[in-house]
């Protein structure tokens, strides 16, 4: 486990890989900011994350985590946030794939439990098979959340 103590951890899974730079874009233009003002900031890979490291930060955010590991969210649910870890997603919902880009089955009840948002409405892109078709149709996903406008 890392001996450094930081204030703010930004979740850098693999499955990030496929969109990095614009993971990279949404990440460095809060990572300043957050420096600027004082705070120490770093990346946690999946790994780290389920070593414990994160348990010295103040807040894990999660950005441009749509595609996450299945047991993640979970884990967030049930160790990070119980250990006094504030979380904040920003970019997307995270979780809402999987790392081979299939739905969570669990995406609703966890962004109920997490962020107290009810997702009532997602409209998943139909082809999935291929990264191309991914990119292109990225923009046809629409999540209407109960309750926020």
């Amino acid at each position: 486990m890392s001996s450094t103590q930081y204030d703010v951890l930004f979740y850098f899974p693999k499955t990030t890989d496929h969109h990095l730079e614009r993971y990279k874009s949404q990440v460095y233009n809060l990572w300043a900011p957050l420096m600027r003002i004082g705070l120490r900031v770093n990346l946690i890979s999946t790994e780290q994350l389920f070593a414990g490291e994160y348990v010295s930060a103040k807040v894990l955010i999660l950005p441009r985590n749509e595609r996450m590991q299945a047991g993640v969210l979970q884990f967030i649910q049930d160790s990070v946030i119980p250990a006094g870890v504030h979380v904040v997603s920003d970019g997307d919902l995270p979780g809402l794939y999987d790392e081979y880009i299939r739905p969570q089955p669990d995406f609703a009840a966890l962004m109920s439990s997490l962020f107290g948002i009810t997702p009532t409405t997602v409209n998943l892109f139909q082809d999935v098979s291929s990264e191309y078709n991914y990119k292109v149709q990225r923009s046809t996903l629409l999540v209407s959340v109960q309750g926020v406008t």
